[in-house]
């Protein structure tokens, strides 16, 4: 089963558009045909046809090569975007822990600092 592409309102125009001129150059060319061209002028034209094909194409390309560029950057600004808000989340959380672990730390010291002292007074 062919795969479904999915297209622009203006990439359908473009087509469009396309197949348009095509059709009007067959025509043109049944019209050709009772006039004999020398073959130089008809290797020529194909020439010319292809010519203008491989610069469309080649515009089109370019304009996918864009659009794509865009689509890619704005997904690895939101992937970095979250990314540092998740850091940033972490980090306060580890901040928060460290600090409360030093409280305990400062308050359990203080405490064996007093023992200690009341210790050496009894004596």
């Amino acid at each position: 089963m062919p795969k479904v592409i999915n297209a622009t309102v203006e990439e359908l125009e473009a087509a469009r558009s396309e197949l348009k001129g095509l059709i009007a150059k067959l025509n043109k060319g049944k019209a050709d045909k009772e006039e004999v061209q020398p073959p130089a002028t008809r290797v020529q034209n194909n020439v010319d046809d292809l010519t203008e094909i491989v610069n469309q194409n080649a515009k089109v390309a370019e304009e996918a090569v864009g659009k794509f560029r865009q689509e890619t950057k704005e997904y690895c600004d939101g992937s970095l975007s979250t990314l540092k808000t998740e850091v940033l989340s972490t980090l306060a959380e580890e901040e928060e822990a460290r600090t409360s672990g030093q409280t305990q730390l400062e308050a359990q010291i203080q405490q064996l600092d007093v023992d200690v002292r009341n210790a050496f007074a009894d004596e």
